[in-house]
């Protein structure tokens, strides 16, 4: 079936919108939720110079700049400029979904882009496909209206071969035949950072991540208590909030978040498609959105964290249905008279402690995640032309816990150990199965720099798959930047 997604956000972006701000702040980003705000600010930085410097000093490790009585301050990597016009991949920006640890994106030997808190406020960018539709080498592919399954393929991989985090967290949904995350039912009015990295990344996160890796951060609370509330309204039934209360006192730092999307007359249905007479039905969309970010600083060497999300969210729409005899002696295919109902509840957990050692220099965070996804759907009923048919509802619940260990290394400037271990334990359930599964992995890697324009990352990855056996994953990144013209060879 025809459907027209760019309805509404055009529709959005012209209409009258009426908000209010009580307060405001910002907040940097972390890869996982430990580290807190200890990334530089992601901006156009002038043209390189010749020499790069070390990757430790541009780089530090997040526990060197932890909140505390030694706190240091992270410096930004260049001055700030104006505004950042798109997703920014300039050099200066860092990232660190490319190696676990913040790293200047023009030492990576990986496609990176990078969107800001800034970006999604100034595009008004209110869901994350929204917010990837201008990622370039990603596509965005979307049923119907906001709310509509939401895929994404990276460079023509398929949407099971790109996985998908938040602070940290892996959100596939293990009740879908392929396990695939719909991006669809992710609001931004939270989201500090989101990171995409094309190309295979299977010897650090394995064997789902052979597209790419998508990497949301959410916004971590510093400084005095800021609340911030906003609400917008507009066409096709649209009415928008969203409040965050944000902040940090002495050694503990807090985040709540709510968001409330809803859209109750997107049309999707084309009038050509609709029999003479037959009602078109718009689809009609509502997603509640909870969020809670913590941590606690004991001393520079030791925190603990905690990220908390859930999502509740209801879609319905139109589907397709073969009716008997009409136009012909076979079945014919047309959007049904009423509408089908879409369910879904997902929950995020993730709690983490954080030890630092040897100054700073040997970081060790053990973390524990769990992923809750309760989706169901129900057809549209009992029809003038399908009196003996009553589709009943259908129920899936998919549950994953994680137990991890990452322990990251500063050997000398410029040279840097990461490794850890994993294990995944999951299972999903219906009417009639209860499967369950777990995989175990292990991986290590290497960076390096040599002659300040050399650098190599390299990492093996081991996972034992409690069904399909063992199996090894590898991959070597080389990034050399040339003299005078700075180009970036990978």
């Amino acid at each position: 079936m025809s459907t027209f997604p760019s309805l509404h956000r055009r529709a959005l972006r012209s209409s009258s919108l009426v908000a209010l701000v009580l307060a405001s702040g910002s907040a940097m980003a972390q890869q996982t939720i430990q580290g807190g705000n200890d990334l530089p600010a992601v901006v156009v930085a002038p043209p390189r110079p010749a020499a790069a410097p070390a990757l430790a000093a541009s780089a530090p490790a997040p526990s060197s700049i932890r909140r505390g009585r030694n706190r240091r301050a992270a410096q930004p990597l260049a001055p700030t400029t104006a505004p950042v016009a798109a997703p920014s991949t300039a050099p200066g920006s860092v990232a660190i979904s490319p190696t676990g640890n913040p790293v200047p994106l023009d030492r990576v030997a990986s496609s990176v882009t990078v969107i800001t808190a800034d970006d999604l406020a100034r595009e008004q960018r209110r869901t994350v496909p929204d917010a990837l539709q201008r990622v370039p080498g990603l596509n965005v592919v979307q049923a119907g209206g906001p709310g509509g399954q939401t895929s994404v393929f990276l460079r023509g991989s398929n949407s099971n071969h790109v996985k998908v985090l938040v602070d940290g967290i892996e959100v596939s949904d293990p009740s879908t035949p392929n396990r695939i995350f719909d991006l669809g039912q992710l609001l931004t009015s939270d989201i500090a950072r989101i990171e995409v990295l094309r190309g295979p990344q299977s010897g650090f996160y394995g064997s789902d991540a052979m597209g790419g890796v998508i990497s949301i951060v959410t916004k971590k609370g510093e400084g005095p208590a800021k609340l911030s509330v906003t609400a917008e309204g507009g066409s096709y039934g649209t009415f928008n909030q969203s409040g965050t209360l944000s902040g940090s006192v002495d050694r503990f730092n807090y985040a709540f978040s709510v968001g409330h999307y809803r859209s109750e007359s997107v049309p999707v249905t084309p009038r050509e498609l609709v029999p003479l007479g037959w009602r078109i039905n718009p689809n009609a969309y509502d997603n509640r959105t909870f969020s809670t970010k913590l941590g606690y600083d004991f001393n520079e060497y030791f925190s603990l964290n905690y990220v908390g999300r859930m999502t509740d969210s209801s879609l319905r729409f139109t589907g397709d249905n073969s009716y008997p005899g009409i136009g012909s002696f076979d079945f014919t295919v047309f959007p049904d008279q009423t509408r089908s109902r879409s369910d879904s509840q997902f929950q995020y957990h993730r709690g983490e402690a954080v030890i630092s050692l040897l100054d700073g220099r040997f970081r060790n965070v053990f973390g524990v995640g769990y992923t809750y996804a309760d989706t169901s759907s129900r057809g549209p009923g009992i029809t003038a032309l399908t009196p003996f048919v009553d589709y009943l509802p259908t129920r899936g619940i998919g549950i994953r816990t994680r137990y991890d260990y990452q322990g990251d290394v500063l050997i000398v400037d410029g040279q840097r150990l990461v490794f850890g271990v994993q294990r995944d334990e999951e299972s999903f359930s219906n009417k009639t199965i209860n499967p369950k599964t777990g995989n175990t992995g292990a991986y290590v890697q290497l960076q390096q720099q040599f002659f300040e324009r050399v650098f190599l990352t390299s990492n093996l990855r081991y996972d034992d798959n409690d069904a399909f056996g063992s199996h090894m994953t590898y991959r070597v990144a080389p990034a050399v930047i040339l003299p005078w013209t700075e180009t970036k060879l990978k």
